[in-house]
């Protein structure tokens, strides 16, 4: 393809991995809408759907940052 070819390499990088994320959202999403057909089916039992999305593993856990990750970042940030 003639417009591909006139990328640098490094954008070609950047496009390729670009895309490789897209499809990455693009097929969780997929197995998230399958998993909400199996909670409502009764897959996820007391859990909620957050919960059972945590422990099917197609959500990260929330974290909370410590007082040592708040210092840590405004060292960061000059």
């Amino acid at each position: 393809d003639p417009e591909v070819d006139q990328l640098s390499f490094s954008r070609f990088f950047e496009l390729v991995k670009l895309l490789a994320e897209v499809k990455k959202d693009e097929a969780r999403d997929r197995l998230t809408e399958a998993a909400f057909i199996g909670f409502q089916l009764g897959a996820g039992g007391d859990k909620t759907f957050g919960e059972y999305l945590t422990s099917i593993g197609l959500k990260d856990s929330d974290t909370t940052m410590t007082a040592k990750d708040v210092a840590a970042l405004k060292g960061l940030v000059k």
